[in-house]
């Protein structure tokens, strides 16, 4: 077993980075089933996000229909 106190505190960090890891996809995944886009909070630019904003931008509006007749 672990006896020197060295050891005991690289297993706490181990620990902890295993359990961040795990964090991080359980947010990422909640943020999936949310259906958020991932880079929502990201300031960089990427490809990802170009994409989500061309795609957000060429969904149509709520226009009313040109065709309809008014009194």
């Amino acid at each position: 077993m672990m006896n020197n106190w060295q050891e005991w505190l690289v297993g706490v960090i181990v620990v902890f980075c295993v359990g961040y890891v795990f964090y991080k996809i359980y947010l990422t995944m909640r943020k999936a089933k949310k259906n958020i886009h991932p880079c929502e909070g990201c300031l960089s630019d990427c490809k990802l996000k170009d994409i989500a904003r061309n795609k957000a931008s060429s969904k149509p509006q709520n226009r009313e229909c040109s065709n309809k007749k008014c009194c």
